[in-house]
């Protein structure tokens, strides 16, 4: 899938989700896989009292396929798989000129489709004119051109992930001030899919510049997500809210609130 193809997904799905005025960013469409359904999960994006989070859920097509329509929250996934990445990154030898099996498997095709292009080629022009062959010819043609397209967008993914490597140093901060746009080109660049197991309540990430997968525990995060907003919504707490600051007395000025939200 190529980042045009990719990005019209993500629109596509926005538009399925919200009725209204947007609420919440889309990061994982198309990258999620139900083990057991053997589909991508399908994005929504929540308002009301779950606004601005996200699910996926494990939803039929058509009335025909199977579905066992459990979720999952971008919320309390984002975390582990941005930490996952940066140890991946970390423990991986970017400057390793060695290809990686699906980069094999791409020259490969690409070697094999040139070959018989080639050949067809020739043919064509050495013998009479066939017009069912020329067609034929023109068909391999237009897949050597998105073969070779497929290879100069895996190299700038490349590119793009070696990039990311030298911000591994601070990690927290750079992927903390990322806009939705970055972190979806990031996401795009670095993870081929992830496959999640609701049995076992486990997702397994499968990068595109090494063959380790990483494992998140789904349970542990929903606790630990939990853990964060709590504290988040205590230090909001701690904070005295606009326009409570102080009230106006007579003699002028203001006097400190004793009020805490």
């Amino acid at each position: 899938m190529t980042w045009d193809e990719w990005s019209d997904f993500q629109k596509l799905e926005r538009s399925k989700a919200h009725s209204g005025e947007r609420s919440g960013d889309v990061l994982y469409a198309k990258l999620l896989w139900c083990c057991e359904d053997k589909h991508y999960l399908t994005s929504k994006a929540c308002q009301q009292k779950f606004k601005d989070k996200v699910k996926y859920s494990c939803e039929p097509s058509s009335s025909k396929q199977h579905a066992c329509r459990k979720s999952i929250w971008q919320h309390h996934i984002e975390n582990a798989i941005s930490s996952c990445l940066h140890d991946v990154l970390e423990r991986t030898d970017l400057s390793d000129p060695g290809e990686t099996a699906a980069e094999q498997q791409l020259n490969a095709l690409i070697a094999k489709t040139e070959r018989e292009t080639k050949n067809m080629r020739d043919n064509l022009y050495t013998h009479a004119w066939d017009e069912a062959a020329k067609q034929e010819l023109d068909k391999h043609d237009e897949d050597l051109e998105d073969l070779l397209e497929r290879r100069a967008e895996r190299s700038a993914l490349r590119a793009t992930v070696t990039a990311v490597k030298s911000q591994i140093h601070a990690w927290g901060e750079f992927y903390g001030t990322l806009t939705v746009d970055e972190k979806k080109l990031l996401l795009h660049a670095t993870i081929q899919w992830i496959d999640v197991d609701f049995a076992r309540e486990t997702a397994t990430v499968h990068w595109t510049f090494s063959e380790a997968t990483a494992k998140i525990d789904l349970k542990c995060e929903r606790t630990q997500s939990r853990k964060r907003i709590l504290t988040s919504q205590q230090a909001s707490n701690d904070e005295p809210v606009a326009g409570e600051c102080g009230q106006v007395v007579a003699a002028g000025g203001f006097e400190p609130s004793t009020l805490r939200v």
